[in-house]
């Protein structure tokens, strides 16, 4: 018995490493998806090997873990619409090969996320219909047709259900959007601050105040703050520099400047957690320059974002009148830059490309914006305003 199940684990492990897309086109002797597990993970029961392949291929492609992982489970979401809508199972090429079926699906897995009770915003169809685009570029070869003519026929059948809204799709016509709620102020930070400083417990005053200082003074996404590596550290001179990697999907690296006072909330942080794994006997340092995540959540496993963002909203939730977000100070470091900087000169220091975003979410420019007397913009190794800094 004993033999007979190891031969069966080295069919498996073996079948895994030589993973390609002639083995998923042809899935004869392909073990079971609910057999098949990355090492040390164990993988959902909906996970095909159709599936693995296109995260694999997105991984390939400079998405992050995280984002190739929501884009395989958006890609899920539709599959299973798409079968409760036919009564029937529906595989991967016979739905992206029906561009009517595969617009309905989307639409219908957006309403299904619960989104649409938001009274604040529209229901988009932006996640679905990036997710379907990238699969129908990485997985051309297994569809058999061309990306470009499939995805212009996704979106014709998508017109026929939403309405176009800049570039992307509302699946509610003739709504207007709400007012957003207002971004904290510098003194709600502050409040939040002193609030996680004093629940001292283990690293955990050190790694949260570091990590919100870093938000609030570079305006960084939550997902590019929360897969920092150490070697994404550097100097430039005798500042502190960091290379965000692929910062909303985008393939060239960020280049970003970490003010001195987070610095020094960055070097508490990575003494405390140092010396608490010291005690207990492990090997694993963080640091700058060392290899891997630096936010660490005990035992030895990578802080996650949403841990992160459960964090941020619990100490706003008793410290500041109405809770909010790690979106929210991205949203407090836009107002505090386009009080002192040309518009334009915002939209580069927060990484967008034009005043589009920025004109959409924060109004437009009342009257003429700022002119060139005004402060530059923050490139790598340039300083902040002293405005969007936060203390330790």
């Amino acid at each position: 018995m004993t033999t007979r199940a190891n031969e069966t684990t080295g069919r498996i492990q073996e079948a895994a490493r030589q993973l390609s897309f002639e083995v998923i086109a042809s899935s004869e002797g392909w073990p079971s998806p609910r057999d098949v597990r990355r090492p040390g993970k164990p993988r959902p029961r909906w996970v095909t090997p159709q599936l693995l392949e296109f995260e694999r291929r997105a991984r390939l492609a400079g998405w992050s873990a995280s984002a190739a992982a929501a884009q395989m489970r958006s890609v899920r979401s539709i599959l299973k619409v798409a079968a409760r809508q036919r009564g029937r199972a529906v595989d991967l090429r016979g739905l992206f090969l029906d561009a009517d079926l595969l617009a309905a699906a989307a639409c219908d897995a957006e309403r299904l996320d619960g989104r649409g009770d938001d009274p604040l915003t529209d229901d988009t169809l932006a996640s679905r219909r990036i997710a379907a685009r990238l699969l129908m570029r990485l997985m051309e070869d297994y569809l058999g047709v061309d990306a470009d003519v499939q995805i212009e026929k996704f979106h014709i059948a998508l017109r026929r259900r939403c309405e176009l809204k800049g570039q992307t799709y509302c699946l509610k016509s003739g709504r207007p959007s709400g007012r957003k709620p207002d971004p904290p102020t510098e003194r709600d930070i502050e409040a939040q601050l002193r609030e996680v400083n004093a629940c001292r417990s283990a690293y955990y005053a050190e790694r949260n105040v570091a990590f919100i200082c870093l938000l609030a003074a570079t305006g960084l996404r939550l997902g590019s703050a929360i897969e920092i590596d150490g070697r994404d550290f550097y100097r430039l001179g005798s500042n502190l520099c960091l290379a965000v990697p692929r910062e909303k999907c985008k393939r060239e690296s960020v280049q970003v400047y970490i003010p001195p006072e987070v610095e020094a909330g960055l070097v508490r942080y990575v003494t405390a957690f140092n010396r608490y794994i010291t005690e207990r006997g492990s090997m694993q340092r963080i640091g700058f320059g060392v290899a891997g995540r630096l936010w660490r959540s005990p035992p030895d496993r990578a802080w996650t974002s949403g841990a992160a963002a459960k964090m941020i909203w619990f100490h706003s939730a008793r410290t500041a009148l109405q809770p909010y977000g790690p979106h929210a100070i991205r949203r407090f470091v836009a107002q505090s830059l386009v009080k002192t900087m040309p518009r334009r000169a915002v939209a580069e220091a927060l990484r967008w490309e034009g005043v589009a975003t920025l004109d959409e979410h924060y109004g437009p420019a009342p009257g003429r914006c700022l002119e060139a007397s005004a402060r530059p913009s923050t490139v790598a190794g340039e300083r902040r305003p002293e405005s969007a800094r936060v203390g330790t």
